[in-house]
């Protein structure tokens, strides 16, 4: 029929429209979509449609009764967004295939973590038990240990005693004595306090020094800015305190062990000399007899330490054994 005067204003309208919606569109200024709302009457929805047809437009009209309304779009436009959205999903598939392989591998590590934990515990558990047992067994032989080292311990103390009494004051020098003078004897890496009197001679101070040294006096030689004669006073020749170097004579010395001296591991034992026996008097008679005290008492007291060593290692390997 003939469009009324309405309706041929109403297609004018929505002619130019579509026209300036396609032109923004190829100048790049424009949108992919026009929307025609439900206020266009059916009239108009007609002739957005034919006019979409000329153009070849994509349209479409969605919406019932009051509340319909038209949509145009642009082919391309639409070819792009269509391409945009599948490439969308893909990317949406991929990320949910990553975080589902992603899952599946924390999962696994979580369950090997749990495993190794429970080994772990039960490997200390383990040994916590056998720790247990192993202390239940050998609590008799710790204490015995515990006693070996109490008696070793106290042997050294005894022993360290009777060497710094029987070296004299090797590191603090002599103590005065009335009417006598005080020589220090170094030998072997030890000293010796020995006091005598002034008017004796060096004959003399060999002899009290045999004892001691377990040289025999035949061996030594003794040396104070020179070396010292038999026949020499100790007054003329040697200082009080002053310090006299023993040299032993490998020839005339009956040396079976190293002397007694701080640095010794063991007393040493009685020495059997080759020559006859010199009388000792005085002052040399009292020291050669305090050294062979010491010497006796150390000897002892060395065999009982030895004594008590084996019983206990023979108690501790029947108990651990």
């Amino acid at each position: 029929g003939v469009e009324t005067e309405k309706q041929q204003e109403e297609r004018g309208e929505i002619e130019k429209r579509v026209e300036d919606f396609v032109a923004a569109y190829k100048s790049g200024e424009g949108e992919e979509m026009l929307t025609f709302d439900s206020s266009v009457s059916p009239f108009g929805r007609k002739v957005v449609h034919e006019i979409s047809e000329k153009l070849a437009l994509q349209h479409e009209s969605l919406g019932e009764g009051e509340a319909r309304y038209i949509t145009v779009r642009i082919p391309e436009a639409s070819a792009k967004k269509r391409h945009e959205e599948e490439a969308q999903q893909l990317r949406d598939r991929q990320q949910l295939k990553e975080e589902k392989k992603q899952n599946e591998q924390e999962q696994r590590e979580k369950i090997l973590r749990e495993s190794a934990e429970q080994e772990k515990l039960k490997q200390e558990q383990q040994q916590k038990t056998l720790a247990q047992q192993s202390m239940g067994r050998n609590g008799k032989a710790a204490g015995g240990q515990a006693s070996l080292t109490a008696n070793l311990h106290r042997a050294r103390q005894e022993r360290q005693a009777a060497i710094d009494s029987s070296s004299g004051s090797a590191a603090g020098g002599c103590t005065e004595v009335e009417e006598k003078m005080c020589v220090l004897v170094s030998f072997d890496k030890a000293s010796f306090e020995v006091w005598i009197s002034g008017k004796e001679s060096v004959l003399q101070l060999k002899t009290v020094l045999q004892p001691l040294t377990g040289v025999a006096v035949a061996g030594q030689k003794l040396m104070f800015k020179k070396l010292l004669k038999d026949t020499d006073l100790i007054a003329d020749n040697i200082k009080a305190g002053g310090k006299v170097m023993l040299l032993g004579n490998s020839e005339g010395s009956l040396i079976t062990h190293p002397p007694l001296s701080s640095s010794a591991a063991t007393p040493a034992p009685q020495v059997a000399t080759a020559t006859a026996p010199v009388a000792l008097t005085g002052m040399a008679a009292l020291n050669a007899e305090r050294m062979a005290r010491e010497k006796e008492r150390a000897e002892a007291r060395r065999s009982e330490e030895l004594a008590a060593n084996s019983n206990m290692f023979h108690l501790l390997e029947v108990e651990t054994g």
